[in-house]
């Protein structure tokens, strides 16, 4: 029997759920050390304190990081997760919370070719298109719900040539109006309640073990914030929000005068880098660059000297 387990760090909330677990009694939940994103030389101590309360073999863990954790810290947990015994960890970001929030509060499984619009406010849409029964994440879109034109605007940037199919609603929205794009959608209203969100991490835990219970949770890993390649001021690559991870992106880069390190930003906000990391060129003038996302947004840089073409 195996523990499986979900984390939210910033909140000191850890919820558990034992394989098999055939009575389908309410799953615990505990409280652990708090660990912010400018606090990882804590993260260890949550893992100590998991081993303390949880006595029994480990199995699959979630973890909940919102896009202020960095790279350092999202090494640092995988790290320190593994080495506490973990078979499996993935990390989720805030779509894929909401997400999980939004389909395991309504009385619907979601089936192959629906499209979600998840209503976060008046004007906030993420959308989401179910295929091979998983949830794909298309983009997140603004949008007056009272004004048709900027709706069919948003059916126009979702590029699924279609309205949406299912409608989850967290705040007023006008409903003539997006019948009006979609009229045999269906509706549920729910309420936002992030405050366990270790809660979903479990079902995203389960998930990944092929639990066929939560079959209709499936989500895909995807990029949730833009990260751009630079040689000095010089973009040379952009990767964007919804795009499937992980990735394996290979450029060749000729160096020129000036050039000396190669700029990895990541963009949180519309706009705004608000992370940088710095990787110095190697000596050679001719470079393979080999750059790396994985399923938890890490990434990885690499370079090799370009082979002598006779």
């Amino acid at each position: 029997m195996k523990f499986h387990v979900g984390i939210d760090p910033s909140r000191g909330e850890v919820s558990y759920y034992l394989e098999p677990n055939k009575k389908k009694t309410a799953f615990p939940e505990i409280n652990v050390c708090k660990v912010t994103q400018n606090e990882i030389e804590k993260v260890q101590t949550i893992f100590d304190e998991i081993k303390l309360k949880i006595n029994g073999n480990l199995g699959f863990l979630c973890i909940y990081l919102n896009p202020e954790y960095n790279q350092e810290a999202r090494k640092k947990f995988i790290q320190c997760s593994l080495k506490c015994g973990f078979q499996n960890v993935e990390i989720i970001n805030d779509k894929t919370i909401v997400y999980l929030e939004s389909i395991s509060q309504i009385k619907y499984k979601p089936l192959n070719g629906n499209i979600f619009w998840i209503c976060m406010s008046f004007c906030l849409i993420d959308i989401w298109e179910i295929k091979n029964q998983k949830a794909i994440y298309i983009g997140e879109f603004k949008a007056d719900s009272s004004k048709l034109n900027e709706l069919q605007k948003v059916v126009n940037g979702s590029k699924l040539n279609k309205g949406p199919d299912i409608v989850i609603q967290y705040d007023e929205i006008n409903k003539v109006n997006i019948g009006k794009i979609s009229n045999d959608c269906e509706y549920f209203e729910i309420k936002l309640d992030r405050y366990w969100c270790s809660r979903l991490c479990l079902l995203k835990a389960r998930t990944a073990t092929g639990d066929r219970q939560l079959s209709h949770l499936y989500v895909s890993s995807f990029l949730s914030q833009k990260i751009s390649l630079k040689i000095e001021d010089k973009e040379i690559a952009a990767f964007n929000v919804g795009q499937k991870l992980p990735i394996i992106f290979f450029t060749e880069i000729i160096k020129k005068p000036g050039d000396y390190v190669l700029k990895v930003e990541s963009c949180r906000d519309y706009g705004n880098y608000n992370e940088s990391d710095t990787f110095e060129l190697p000596n050679y003038n001719e470079i393979n660059l080999i750059f790396k996302i994985d399923t938890n947004e890490i990434f990885s840089v690499s370079f090799e000297k370009m082979p002598n073409v006779p």
